[in-house]
């Protein structure tokens, strides 16, 4: 009776470490191993009178690409003892170029944090909104900053 309940115990603990190293290979990348639990998917604000008021919060956007449908920015920021608050806005108007163009607009609210620490963050978007409807490709401006267009191909 012992050695059954030994032999069932070792296989939980073997299927528990399988399950564990299956989750891994699932979530990770040999880039950033990111669990589902930190990543956090935002929604875009459309607002077709949004005017960029020309500033926000100070930041440093690092990078920016899109996977999929998923619009991917990397941030660096001042801060670390309270939440830092992000939006991406868009009024909706596409500019009239081969590939069509969209500015999007990155606001980020500090809430008052003068922390001194360097933070680095990544914010993920849903682009499925803002899908241009005539064509398969599609270049995002971020902040007017065209030196680091995004190409979004659906």
């Amino acid at each position: 009776m012992k050695s059954i309940g030994i032999i069932i115990a070792l296989g939980v603990i073997s299927m528990t470490f399988i399950q564990c190293k299956k989750k891994k290979d699932i979530i990770g990348s040999s880039d950033a191993m990111e669990t589902i639990e930190e990543i956090r998917m935002r929604e875009i604000i459309i607002e077709p009178e949004y005017q960029w008021p020309g500033e926000t919060d100070a930041f440093n956007l690092i990078s920016s690409s899109s996977s999929g449908d998923t619009l991917i920015l990397e941030v660096e920021y001042g801060g670390g003892c309270e939440a830092h608050g992000w939006k991406l806005l868009s009024n909706n108007v596409w500019m009239k170029s081969l590939p069509p163009k969209m500015n999007l607009y990155l606001e980020h609210d500090n809430k008052g944090d003068m922390c001194r620490a360097l933070i680095t963050e990544k914010l993920y978007f849903n682009l499925e909104p803002v899908k241009y409807s005539r064509g398969k490709q599609a270049i995002f401006i971020v902040n007017n900053d065209s030196e680091k267009p995004i190409d979004y191909r659906y």
